[in-house]
């Protein structure tokens, strides 16, 4: 089954000879034809025409409707109706069928860099890059840095595995890798084991052994 555009309630008004039923898309079947219409309705379509691409990825990067009109300084009510009329993300029936819409942006001349980076940073990592993106101020604490800097170093470096280990490529591997090490070393040290864990610890050590094959690794009590 063919998926719908997120703004299909916006294209079948369009093309509708009378008024809709619906009060959000009668506004602006008004509003598309210059008649009577809603300043709430008006004030989304201004948006749908000059930034689509930044409210799109608001959209994407969060379902509350309340977080965006907070964070934008827009009505609730703006935010509402936008979703309802022009970016309807229930439209995608899994993450996959995302994605599959995702990348089939870029075929669209229409779409410029910019949107597409709100799409994927949206997608990939949340409310907090669209703001970063869109000039705001963000909220990001220093373990959600370091935890990202661990996985996307980790990740990274994977990606550079199967290259000669001479390349260049290899070699900038290395470097995310030893990013992924450091930062995972500072989050375990932020996080030291609890009293349960030195407790399971000692019930599968054994602690008759000779100081001689004692394994030197392991963490020592005092």
């Amino acid at each position: 089954m063919p998926r719908r555009n997120p703004d299909h309630r916006a294209r079948a008004v369009a093309v509708a000879q009378a008024v809709p039923e619906h009060p959000l898309e009668a506004a602006l079947w008004h509003y598309r034809r210059g008649t009577v219409t809603s300043a709430v309705v008006e004030r989304a379509a201004e948006l749908h025409d000059e930034c689509r691409e930044v409210l799109r990825g608001w959209l994407l990067a969060t379902a509350d409707d309340e977080a965006v009109a907070t964070r934008t300084r827009t009505s609730i009510d703006v935010i509402k109706a936008y979703r309802h009329l022009f970016f309807d993300v229930n439209v995608f029936r899994d993450h996959f069928d995302l994605v599959t819409w995702a990348k089939s942006l870029v075929k669209d001349p229409s779409n410029t860099p910019e949107g597409l980076q709100y799409v994927r940073w949206a997608v990939m990592y949340g409310i907090e890059a669209v703001a970063y993106m869109s000039g705001l101020p963000t909220y990001v604490n220093a373990q959600d840095v370091q935890e990202r800097a661990m996985i996307e170093g980790h990740f990274r470096g994977l990606s550079g595995r199967d290259a000669a280990i001479d390349s260049a490529t290899a070699k900038e591997a290395l470097k995310h890798q030893q990013v992924a090490v450091a930062q995972a070393a500072v989050l375990s040290k932020a996080a030291p084991p609890s009293a349960r864990d030195f407790a399971v610890k000692l019930k599968h050590r054994e602690m008759t052994s000779s100081i001689e094959v004692v394994d030197q690794t392991t963490e020592v009590l005092h």
